[in-house]
């Protein structure tokens, strides 16, 4: 029987199929903010996955990897530190997904690297407010991460009027978004907080609710936070104390420095203009035009490769077993560079 974090691995292997290595695995649960990482998720459809599971290290996901191979779940390909699934693999991984569907809401693209600054924020903010209502100041705080005390100090109702009003909002708001949860969710969610004579639980005392296994609670965990910030995203106006929690968490969809290469385009200026303006390498430039692409769906990239050639690398794409880019271009005609590549394939599925 696979563990939890086992099967999450031997999926992306499965999904990569030899095309990436062990690193792009640890890239993408991670959250690696680059624009391979990003266009990974985005052609293998596993963008879901994304920052789930930031605490990993490498070495994690090293040994995760070998287990997997000395099962015999996994043989290395030819390429060095590339895998691809046994035969014995993939019934491994047709048990685990039947046993184990991905939690409905998963969203590590969009939430992945802010689910557990806003869960911190919500919690301290709560156990806070529940000790000093009952006259207790000497409480020992549930975090010590200093950002999430400041963010906590900031935005504490300083008068007891204040703290009673607010506990009814938090109250309402959190009761409003937890009856769109699955009932096992909402659970999860309070069986978690602390306050004033009451200690939430911790992941290991729930992951036995989860067949004792920790990364698969954390991952449906992520899931009820994941919908949770959607909803309050969605609804701003019904949760005016939620929203407050992530407004400033809420990455831009296009990092800083994409989007001054993005002003710079439509001031008419080429790539080679950008790139001697901005100091900054050609590669650069491109990796911010294919960012725009992915993150921006009404972003043109007809001024980069025309719609013939477009279809063209798409059509390649779809008939290759491999989707590696260099047996991509090397199906196409010498002409067509990597950088048209990369770029008709973030407009996959929209032909």
């Amino acid at each position: 029987m696979l563990k939890y974090r086992q099967g999450v691995v031997l999926f992306l292997v499965d999904m990569f199929n030899g095309n990436r290595s062990t690193a792009a695995i640890f890239h993408l649960l991670q959250g690696k903010r680059s624009a391979q990482t990003i266009q990974d998720g985005q052609l293998f459809n596993v963008s879901f996955l994304y920052a789930t599971f930031p605490h990993l290290k490498k070495k994690d996901i090293d040994r995760t990897i070998d287990s997997l191979a000395e099962n015999l779940d996994i043989r290395q390909t030819t390429d060095r530190d590339t895998y691809t699934l046994t035969d014995q693999g993939e019934k491994q991984l047709t048990r685990f997904i039947s046993a184990n569907s991905w939690p409905t809401g998963l969203n590590g693209w969009r939430y992945g690297g802010i689910a557990y600054t806003v869960w911190l924020r919500l919690s301290l903010f709560i156990q806070s407010l529940s000790h000093l209502l009952d006259g207790d100041h000497q409480f020992l705080p549930l975090t010590h991460n200093q950002l999430v005390h400041d963010w906590v100090k900031k935005h504490f109702p300083a008068t007891k009027a204040k703290r009673v009003a607010a506990a009814k909002q938090v109250y309402q708001e959190c009761s409003a978004l937890l009856a769109q949860l699955e009932e096992s969710k909402a659970r999860l969610i309070v069986s978690r907080l602390s306050g004033s004579h009451r200690t939430g639980l911790t992941v290991d005392q729930l992951a036995h609710t989860m067949d004792g296994d920790p990364d698969k609670f954390h991952l449906v965990f992520q899931s009820a936070l994941h919908e949770m910030l959607a909803i309050v995203e969605q609804e701003q106006k019904s949760f005016p104390f939620m929203i407050v929690l992530l407004k400033d968490l809420l990455q831009p969809a296009i990092s800083e420095s994409a989007t001054l290469t993005f002003q710079l385009l439509k001031q008419g200026y080429t790539i080679t203009e950008i790139s001697k303006r901005r100091k900054l390498k050609r590669n650069t430039i491109e990796d911010h035009i294919v960012e725009l692409a992915i993150r921006r769906q009404d972003f043109s990239i007809d001024r980069f490769v025309n719609n013939q050639t477009c279809k063209m690398i798409l059509d390649v794409e779809k008939n290759l077993p491999y989707k590696k880019l260099r047996a991509i271009k090397d199906a196409l005609p010498a002409d067509i560079d990597y950088f048209s590549i990369r770029l008709a394939l973030t407009r996959r599925g929209l032909q």
